[in-house]
C-alpha cells in the first residue's frame, strides 16, 4: 500500500485536511499526517525530511496559514533538492493561494505543478492518484539504466578478474608477486629491529634477512619467521608466504626433529589486473596488504611471547 504523509498548517486541518485524508484512505492510500502538522517554530525542511523517511510520497498543503508560519523562501526551495536527493515525489496542493502568492515565497515551487483545492476533494485525490501512478511508471523506466549500470559493472569485474588470472600465469605475474613479498620483508625487517632493540627481559635476536625471509629467535626456544616460496617460474599457483612459529624441545634448540609448531599462517598472493598484490589466507576474512601483514606479524610475535610467559609462569 502506498503511504502518504501530509504537511499542513494546523488552521487548515478541520476544513480541508481531514476530509482529504478520509477521501485518500477510501481511495486505498495509507495516510500518515498527524505527525506532520506544522505549527509556529516548526521547520518545514525537517518535517519534509522526517516524512519522506517513513512514507513513499509527500503532500504539502500550501495556504495563507502555511506561509504565515515564517518559513524562509530558501526552505521552500529546499523542497526541490530534498525530493531529488530522496527520489520521492512531493505534491503541492494550493489552498486559497494563487501562483503569485507561491512565487513570492518560492519561484521554484511555483514552477511545480500543484493540485488546486478549489476543484474539490475528489479532484485533488484524482490529481494525487495520477501523480503517484506517473512517478511509479517513471521509477520503472529509470530502473532500466540502473540495471544496465549494474550489469556493466559486473561485466567489468569479470573482465578484470580474467585479466588478473591471465597475469598470474605469466613470468611478469611471478615477478610482481616476488617483488611484493620482497617489499614486505624490506618493511618488516627494520620494524622488527626497532621492536626488539634494547630489550632487557626478552632477549630477541633478529636473524639475517633476505628478499624472501625474515626471522627472529625468541626466549622459550621459540622461533618466528616469515618466508616466501614459489617453485614455478610461469605461475603463482604454488606461491606461498608463510608465517611460522616453532618451539624446540631440544635444550640447544638445534634439532629439527624436536621442533613443534606454535603458529602457522599460510598466505597466497592474489593479483589484480593492475598488478597489485594482496595476501589471502584460507578464511574469507583473512586478507592483508603489505602494511597490514607487517602489523599482523608483529602483533602475533607479541601474542606468542605473552602466551609463553603465561604458560611458564603457571608451571613454576
Amino acid at each position: 500500500m502506498i503511504k502518504l504523509f501530509i504537511s499542513h498548517a494546523s488552521e487548515d486541518k478541520a476544513n480541508f485536511v481531514e476530509p482529504l485524508v478520509i477521501a485518500l484512505r477510501k481511495a486505498g492510500f495509507d495516510v500518515w499526517y498527524d505527525k506532520y502538522e506544522l505549527t509556529i517554530g516548526d521547520s518545514l525542511r525537517q518535517k519534509i525530511d522526517d516524512g519522506l523517511k517513513e512514507c513513499d510520497f509527500g503532500i504539502v498543503v500550501l495556504s495563507p496559514h502555511f506561509f504565515a508560519k515564517k518559513w524562509t523562501g530558501s526552505e521552500l526551495d529546499g523542497l526541490m533538492a530534498l525530493e531529488t536527493a530522496n527520489r520521492k515525489l512531493i505534491l503541492p496542493i494550493w489552498k486559497d493561494v494563487t501562483e503569485e502568492d507561491v512565487k513570492e515565497f518560492s519561484p521554484m515551487l511555483a514552477g511545480k505543478l500543484g493540485a488546486p483545492a478549489s476543484g474539490g476533494i475528489e479532484a485533488v485525490v484524482g490529481e494525487i492518484r495520477r501523480a503517484v501512478d506517473a512517478a511509479q511508471r517513471t521509477a520503472v523506466l529509470q530502473g532500466i539504466p540502473a540495471h544496465r549500470a549494474r550489469l556493466d559493472s559486473l561485466e567489468e569485474k569479470i573482465a578484470s578478474e580474467k585479466r588478473a588470472q591471465t597475469l598470474a600465469h605469466t613470468p611478469d605475474g611471478v615477478r610482481i608477486a616476488h617483488d611484493a613479498a620482497s617489499g614486505f620483508m624490506k618493511v618488516l625487517s627494520p620494524e622488527l629491529d626497532e621492536l626488539v632493540k634494547s630489550r632487557s627481559v626478552f632477549q630477541l635476536q633478529v636473524e639475517p634477512s633476505s628478499a624472501t625471509s625474515v626471522g627472529v629467535k625468541c626466549p622459550y626456544r621459540m622461533k618466528f619467521s616469515a618466508r616466501y616460496n614459489n617453485s614455478c617460474v610461469n605461475s603463482i599457483d604454488d606461491a606461498e608466504l608463510r608465517l611460522l612459529a616453532t618451539q624446540s624441545n631440544d635444550p640447544w634448540g638445534d634439532d629439527p626433529s624436536k621442533f613443534h609448531i606454535l603458529h602457522s599462517l599460510k598466505l597466497r598472493p592474489v593479483l589484480t589486473a593492475e598488478g597489485e598484490v594482496t595476501w589471502k589466507g584460507e578464511r574469507p576474512d583473512c586478507e592483508f596488504n603489505n602494511r597490514q601483514l607487517v602489523d599482523c606479524f608483529l602483533n602475533t610475535l607479541v601474542d606468542l611471547l605473552e602466551a609463553q610467559h603465561a604458560k611458564h609462569s603457571k608451571n613454576r
